[in-house]
């Protein structure tokens, strides 16, 4: 009992981490991102609420630009400026305007258009410069330098009303692009303040509205923590940069979250504020959901855990009191499981057991009784077997040493046979080296042929070029003789072209001043036929020279051309010589060619013999390695016939013993 409670507390405290550790792994995960993802969605909500209120907010500064652009783009307005319309009446005018525009306008307080000239209309009446010095007022100053564009001045609080009043004020312009002044209206923020207060982020999140230096505009009930301005809190240095943000500060201890929108026509900021005790609260009660969830989760499966572990127990029990009576030999019992599960599997594949085993201790019994009997024979046999053994091992014996003689003729024999081979393979490679030889001749001698017939070729080509050459110098013999013709023709005229100059030069020189010009004509004439001369003559120098050279050229191409001749007969001949080699070559090759296919045949003969004697040489060692080992067989045989004696009359008391311990089970 002490063992079954044990073990089902093994079973229980091995399902509980496997119940409890996912759950709460499952429970706190599935917590933390509720609570990421509830912060995030209440962040966003308060961003979208801001962005909302700002939406609003443009809108009703929207309606009031347009009512101001309106008044602005006025005629009596206008006319204001015009010194020829009749002011009276066009100030009544615009006095009417303002007074509708009260009327009409939600909140406004004041309506006027300051006049460059120094005239302040009001609604309620005219002022002058020296009753408001308005034109130093910051909204003037402002409007004027906005050029048309709507400007918002910082609220105040109004003296009289007690209420805080915001200025918007746009600067107007003649037909001409002058401007003329400037149009003003004082809003209450009271609807502001309205709307803003209305608007509710979460329970006790709330709306603020800043201007640009965190001074608060408009306030809200539920603000119990900000004074009067932002700007000494922690995250307005980073909002104040930016146009949009969600921030994190701390104010009297307690942790609040912030998110601010930018409005683009006053450059005011929204801010919300969202307490995060709020946001801990949804967290904390998302907490307790999913801690209340995972407990019960937890006693379920534990429950469950306890359930299956006592229905283990009870199929173990079974198998157990099953095992215990067959570990003392009963193996009649089997295990009756009625549950369609695995423990019923379990039972068969045991009762399966039971069934072979007892089948197994049946075989035993009989087999014992029969190797009893056996081991009894085997004793007597073995003592039989012992001296046939003996007589065997004397005879192979002397198998053995008759096979060790014929072993070490057979290795004398191979000794022989491989210096006989030794001898062929140097026959053989001797033989290979004189095919290699004729061979290389022949082929050296067919070379030569070739080289021989191809000399002869370019002999003939020589000798044919040489007799071209020779015709070629003969041509050019002929031209130099022309050339020195002609040369002896203009070395005559030359003379002639002398002596006519120097007979003109003397005629000049009779006829005096007016010959002067005609000698100096006639003494360069001579001068130039002197110069012809003296080239004629070196032509014809040159000319003899080339002409010398041409004859001995010709006689060297004469000898060139005989020796071409004799050259030509030598190689001739010297073709017909390695022809003779060649043709007293070939019955050489062939005769080597015998040689070599008989010298193959032998090789193969030599190879054949000598695997023969291997062959024997290998038999008789390994008849003689038999003979060892069978008689050293017969010595293990011998051997181990007397350990068989010795078993068998061990076994003969083993099998005695083994009876007895079988017939201990209860088998049927």
């Amino acid at each position: 009992m002490k063992k079954k409670s044990k073990l089902f507390r093994k079973i229980v405290a091995g399902i509980i981490p496997f119940i409890v550790v996912p759950v709460l792994l499952i429970g706190g995960i599935s917590a933390y991102k509720s609570k990421t993802s509830l912060e995030d969605n209440l962040k966003r909500t308060s961003i979208q609420t801001i962005n909302e209120v700002d939406k609003g907010f443009s809108q009703y500064l929207q309606v009031l630009g347009t009512q101001i652009d309106i008044i602005a783009k006025n005629m009596d307005i206008q006319d204001l400026s015009n010194p020829q319309a009749e002011h009276p009446t066009i100030v009544k005018y615009v006095q009417g305007i303002f007074k509708d525009t009260k009327s009409s306008v939600s909140g406004v307080i004041n309506a006027g258009f300051a006049g460059e000239n120094g005239e302040l209309v009001l609604d309620s009446g005219v002022l002058t410069l020296k009753d408001l010095n308005y034109k130093e007022r910051e909204w003037y100053k402002k409007a004027k330098e906005a050029n048309g564009k709507i400007i918002y001045i910082k609220p105040y609080k109004d003296a009289v009303s007690g209420k805080k009043v915001m200025t918007v004020a746009q600067a107007v312009k003649s037909d001409a692009g002058q401007f003329i002044g400037v149009i003003v209206i004082d809003m209450s923020l009271d609807a502001v303040q309205e709307y803003v207060s209305n608007i509710d982020l979460l329970k006790t999140g709330y709306v603020l509205l800043a201007d640009s230096d965190g001074d608060i505009i408009v306030n809200n009930d539920k603000n119990k923590e900000i004074a009067d301005s932002i700007s000494n809190l922690e995250f307005w240095n980073s909002a104040k940069k930016e146009d949009k943000g969600v921030y994190t500060f701390t104010s009297n201890g307690n942790v609040f979250y912030a998110c601010q929108q930018t409005n683009e026509k006053t450059g005011w900021k929204l801010i919300g504020i969202i307490d995060s005790k709020e946001i801990k609260d949804n967290v904390t009660s998302i907490y307790v959901t999913m801690a209340t969830v995972s407990i019960v989760l937890i006693i379920v499966g534990i429950a469950v855990g306890v359930i299956a572990a006592l229905y283990l127990m009870k199929e173990i029990n079974k198998l157990k009191e099953i095992i215990n009576k067959a570990s003392n030999g009963d193996l009649k019992e089997r295990i009756k499981i009625t549950a369609k599960d695995e423990f019923k599997e379990l039972g068969e594949d045991f009762n399966k057991m039971l069934d072979n085993l007892s089948g197994l201790l049946e075989s035993v019994q009989e087999t014992t009784s029969h190797l009893f009997e056996a081991s009894v024979n085997i004793a007597s046999m073995s003592e039989e077997t012992m001296s046939s053994v003996s007589e065997v091992s004397n005879a192979i014996q002397e198998v053995a040493n008759g096979a060790t003689s014929q072993a070490q003729f057979a290795t004398d024999i191979s000794t022989n046979a491989e210096e006989l081979s030794n001898r062929i393979d140097e026959v053989d490679n001797h033989t290979h080296e004189i095919n290699k030889l004729s061979n290389k001749t022949k082929d050296l001698s067919n070379q030569g042929i070739v080289i021989l017939r191809d000399l002869i070729d370019k002999a003939t080509n020589a000798r044919e070029n040489s007799i071209k050459s020779a015709e070629m110098v003969n041509g050019m013999i002929e031209s130099i003789n022309k050339i020195n013709y002609i040369s002896d023709a203009i070395g005559s005229i030359t003379e002639q072209t002398n002596l006519l100059a120097l007979n003109a030069s003397i005629e000049a020189a009779r006829a005096g001043e007016a010959g002067k010009g005609f000698a100096v004509v006639a003494d360069e004439i001579r001068k130039l036929a002197e110069e012809s001369k003296n080239s004629t003559d070196e032509i014809k120098a040159i000319v003899s020279e080339i002409s010398v050279n041409g004859n001995n050229t010709k006689a060297s191409m004469e000898q060139s051309k005989e020796i071409s001749q004799v050259q030509g007969e030598a190689i001739k001949e010297t073709e017909g010589i390695f022809n003779k080699i060649v043709e007293s070559i070939q019955p050489l090759a062939a005769s080597i060619d015998d040689i070599k296919i008989l010298n193959e045949k032998m090789h193969k003969n030599k190879e054949k013999v000598k695997a023969q004697i291997e062959n024997i040489a290998a038999v008789s060692e390994e008849s003689a390695s038999i003979s060892e080992e069978v008689t050293a067989s017969a010595q293990q045989v011998s051997a181990t016939m007397d350990e068989l004696t010795q078993y068998a009359s061990s076994l003969e008391g083993i099998s005695d013993e083994l009876k007895g311990k079988i017939s201990k089970f209860k088998l049927k």
